[in-house]
C-alpha cells in the first residue's frame, strides 16, 4: 500500500511542476488536488482488485452494481417523474375528465 501512495504522490507533485514552477495554491485548491489524487488512487486499487478476481465473481459483482445501484437510481427517476407529474397535474386544476364531453 505504501508504494502505491507513493506513486500517486509523485503523480501529484508531476502535475504541479507542470502547471509551473513557483505555483502557491491555496488551502482550498490543495485539498482539491488531494482529493483528486486520493480518487485516482482508489481507482487504480480497485480496478487492480476487481481484475484479480476470476470471472465468476466479476459478473456477481457487476450484477450486484446494476442491480443494486442501478436500478435503485431508475426507481428513483419514476418516483420523481410521478411527484413532479402529480404537482403539475394538482397545480393546473386538470380533474383528470374529460370536461368537452361533459358539458354537452
Amino acid at each position: 500500500m505504501v508504494p502505491k501512495l507513493i506513486e500517486a504522490n509523485e503523480k501529484r507533485s508531476q502535475r504541479q511542476v507542470e502547471q509551473g514552477p513557483g505555483m502557491c495554491y491555496l488551502q482550498e485548491e490543495k485539498a482539491a488536488k488531494n482529493a483528486e489524487a486520493h480518487c485516482d488512487l482508489c481507482i487504480q486499487l480497485g480496478d487492480e482488485a476487481f481484475a484479480s478476481l476470476s470471472c465468476a465473481e466479476q459478473r456477481e459483482i457487476d450484477f450486484l452494481v446494476w442491480a443494486g445501484c442501478c436500478m435503485h437510481k431508475e426507481m428513483n427517476s419514476v418516483e420523481r417523474w410521478e411527484r413532479s407529474h402529480n404537482c403539475m397535474v394538482v397545480g393546473s386544476g386538470f380533474t383528470g375528465a374529460d370536461e368537452t364531453h361533459e358539458q354537452g
